[in-house]
């Protein structure tokens, strides 16, 4: 799905990539920490789950300022719950995996 969606971009024309995850799950496919590039969060400080990823040569050359993400990425709780109600019953838990990912997102880059 990566490689994929890498490709896709490129296709449409895209400057770069840029996303919050696991620096392990995105490094081999040539992301790295926005602080090589001097893209912060909107607080100004570079955290290691911002990852980025030039689609060609010098593409962020002379580019510095902070990521900012689409509105779409937020959810209403109330949004949430019909949307987990379209599904069968379930219990919620949350997951080591999920903890990993909130302290890879707010762990400073230094």
């Amino acid at each position: 799905m990566i490689t994929h969606s890498i490709e896709k971009a490129k296709v449409m024309g895209y400057s770069a990539i840029l996303t919050l995850g696991y620096p392990y799950h995105y490094e081999p496919y040539g992301f790295r920490g926005g602080k090589k590039y001097g893209i912060s969060m909107p607080d100004g400080k570079f955290y290691t789950g911002l990852l980025v990823l030039p689609l060609r040569e010098n593409a962020l050359e002379g580019i510095h300022g902070y990521a900012e993400f689409s509105e779409a990425l937020e959810a209403e709780e109330a949004d949430i719950l019909a949307f987990d109600a379209s599904f069968p019953k379930k219990e919620k838990k949350v997951l080591p995996c999920q903890q990993e990912y909130e302290i890879a997102c707010a762990q400073l880059d230094e």
